[in-house]
């Protein structure tokens, strides 16, 4: 059943609802990765005192958390079809037509620190910049959301996307299975306004071919009659598809960072009075006994005394008897460092983050069997998310081949391959590839296991043939000798004989 206008109207206004209820909450693990806390578990003199001094300062470990992760999720393409062992050439194409090289880590980022991102196959027909892809785009979570089915949430019912242009003015797009319909605030604002965008307010529009928005995009569509801000969907699913880190059933994505920030609140604390500390104990204090304070005749206030005022180039002298000088001792600041570093021993605990990630020289730096040990923890975590994200993009591969017109490879299976989240040195992986060839596992999966991409792969397979060797041989290389052979040359007596190519093996993958 065709979708109505009226229809769409609701879902923007629920949407547009559950969009900026969930800002808040989003907006505040931006700030935590980008280094912006709250002063926490501080008293309201020290807020009085030494609130505007700390007001900027942040300790943080929040973008290290993610970061940490984001690095070792690595896209290296993808297969396509049943059976397939190479990167789909099509896929890899599309991939790198809209430089999701580069935006699948800042899809991943965004994921991993707010718990959702978004990728949208666009709809309208736009092709990617200068070439003839499908567009694909990176959605941030402030300014997308999807609508689940509550029976089948895997079944997205409709997608929203709602920004500012450059003109600002408020637009949004609603995206359903069978149409896309897009609408506009009837107030114009600014970005910082965007929440004055209440329901109430949006109105039908149609500036996909506005004159400023719409003049040479290229996009070929025709509008419905009974609603000309309407455009007809034909991918035939919420091409809006959400890039979920941690998912629950409860409340979808979770970010990485909502653990860690009570206790970076706590070290941020701890920071902080071990800088107060050293302000106020950096310099030795010292006292003085047995000596007369002289004082103002006339208020009986003590006076300054010039003699005893301590600094590198004076020396305290008395010739009173009675006199006696002393120095009270220094703060010691390593109460504060043994407290910060157990705060970070729990931060690396809660988010499997490998202890010499976070405490550096401080700790002792592993090697060998025991750095693997150390980070089996990120790893797993790491393949988890990796879970979590392969149906997304997935998915976007076969919407992608659709929207490009090729039916037949949409309802293909797609698979994603990964890079190695483990981070082994060279002569390990080579060392293991030697092993795995005496089981006999194809060369394929022995480039892989060492590490080597898709293009890569094909690039050395390309360099075999030329050589004369079979692609997927285990042989590595051929040497050719062509020494003179006796009785041959130029004269043609006798038999000719042929000059023989000797193939010596200069490496092979064996035991």
């Amino acid at each position: 059943m065709a979708s109505t206008p009226a229809e769409a109207k609701l879902y923007l206004i629920h949407m547009d609802q559950k969009l900026k209820a969930r800002n808040p909450q989003i907006q505040l693990w931006e700030n935590y990765y980008e280094g912006i806390h709250r002063l926490q578990f501080a008293t309201s003199r020290f807020r009085a005192t030494f609130g505007n001094l700390f007001r900027e300062f942040a300790d943080n470990w929040c973008e290290l958390i993610v970061d940490a992760s984001v690095e070792r999720l690595i896209i290296n393409g993808f297969r396509s079809g049943t059976g397939a062992d190479e990167a789909d050439e099509e896929a890899t194409r599309i991939w790198q037509d809209n430089y999701l090289d580069a935006d699948c880590r800042m899809a991943h980022t965004e994921a991993v620190k707010l718990g959702h991102a978004y990728i949208l196959v666009d709809p309208d027909g736009n092709k990617a910049y200068d070439t003839e892809s499908p567009l694909i785009t990176i959605e941030h979570p402030t300014q997308a959301i999807v609508l689940h089915d509550a029976a089948n949430p895997r079944l997205r019912v409709a997608g929203l996307k709602e920004w500012v242009d450059h003109q600002g003015r408020i637009l949004a797009t609603v995206y359903l299975p069978d149409a896309t319909y897009r609408y506009e605030a009837e107030e114009k604002g600014h970005e910082e306004e965007r929440g004055l965008a209440v329901s109430g307010l949006w109105t039908p529009t149609d500036y996909l071919n506005s004159p400023t928005t719409g003049a040479g995009n290229g996009i070929e569509w025709v509008p419905r009659k009974d609603a000309p801000f309407c455009t007809p969907n034909r991918l035939k699913v919420v091409s809006l598809i959400p890039l979920r880190n941690n998912p629950t059933l409860a409340v979808g994505g979770r970010s990485d960072i909502a653990v860690v920030i009570p206790v970076q609140d706590a070290v941020n604390k701890l920071v902080s009075d071990m800088m107060i500390a050293s302000e106020f104990a950096s310099f030795a204090q010292r006292w003085a006994t047995g000596l007369e304070v002289p004082r103002d005749p006339e208020t009986g206030r003590a006076l300054t005394d010039e003699q005893f005022l301590a600094s590198v180039g004076r020396v305290w002298v008395s010739e009173h008897p009675e006199a006696k000088f002393g120095q009270f001792e220094a703060t010691d600041l390593r109460n504060y460092v043994q407290a910060i570093e157990m705060l970070i021993q729990h931060i690396a605990a809660l988010t499997r983050t490998p202890p010499h990630y976070l405490l550096g020289q401080s700790g002792a730096f592993p090697s060998g069997d025991s750095l693997t040990a150390t980070e089996t923890g990120l790893v797993a975590k790491v393949k988890s998310k990796k879970t979590d994200f392969e149906g997304t993009w997935n998915e976007t591969i076969r919407l992608a081949f659709r929207a490009a017109g090729d039916e037949a490879k949409a309802k293909d299976p797609v698979k994603t391959v990964w890079g190695d989240p483990e981070q082994r040195i060279r002569s390990q992986r080579i060392d293991g590839a030697i092993k795995l060839s005496t089981i006999g596992v194809p060369q394929q999966a022995l480039f892989e296991e060492i590490g080597a991409d898709p293009d890569t792969i094909k690039r050395w397979k390309a360099m075999k043939k030329a050589m004369g060797l079979d692609e997927n041989s285990t042989e590595f290389g051929i040497v050719p000798v062509t020494p003179e052979a006796p009785g041959a040359g130029p004269d043609g007596n006798g038999a000719q004989e042929k000059n023989v190519t000797e193939a010596v093996r200069v490496s092979r993958i064996q035991n």
